[in-house]
């Protein structure tokens, strides 16, 4: 005996969508990306915005007025987190800041006791902020880093043309206001601004 079956004809594939039909799934790939195109367009007029308030607030003359701790309780002197002397012990500084005269054509200067040095400043993003220093090489901290070079030609300071040296700074901004100024100091501790004329 003989049995056969009925050979079943294959399920023709139909392109079934977790939404319904394809063309809602276009439909949604639309609006996905004009969703996603809008949020990107309006974020960087807000970042544009933002930078153009904090460059706003930092130009100025800023006079410096105490350092603080993580207590909020004001320090004279500090150990340094990343400094070591010959006998390899922490570096105690003094926790003084310079005024700083922020001016609007990028040019900056630092006004410490008697000392004036000059350089440049920019914005790095809405909390940080660099400072490249001009140090004359007839200077005394110039002819140390020459020295200093000499003796470790590893080490690699960046020159104007000039051959002055050019010594980077960044700051963590911690806080900002058109009359206020809160900078990062060492690890745990922040300096504190106070705008000239406000």
């Amino acid at each position: 005996m003989v049995i056969t079956t009925a050979k079943r004809k294959p399920k023709k594939k139909t392109n079934r969508c977790l939404f319904g039909s394809s063309t809602a799934l276009k439909k949604m790939k639309i609006l996905f990306i004009l969703f996603f195109t809008s949020i990107i367009t309006f974020g960087q007029n807000d970042t544009n915005n933002d930078s153009k308030l904090i460059e706003e607030n930092l130009i100025g003359e800023w006079k410096f007025l105490k350092t603080l701790d993580q207590n909020g309780n004001e320090v004279k002197k500090v150990t340094s987190r990343n400094r070591i002397t010959p006998k390899g012990k922490p570096v105690i500084l003094e926790a003084i800041g310079p005024d700083i005269i922020i001016n609007n054509d990028g040019t900056l200067k630092k006004i410490e006791k008697e000392k004036v040095s000059n350089g440049f400043w920019r914005i790095k993003s809405d909390d940080v902020i660099e400072y490249e220093m001009l140090i004359s090489k007839n200077s005394k901290q110039g002819k140390a880093m020459i020295t200093l070079q000499k003796l470790s030609p590893r080490r690699n300071y960046k020159e104007d043309e000039k051959g002055n040296f050019l010594v980077l700074d960044t700051y963590i901004i911690l806080k900002l206001t058109d009359r206020k100024l809160e900078i990062k100091y060492e690890k745990n501790y922040k300096m504190i601004y106070a705008k000239e004329g406000k």
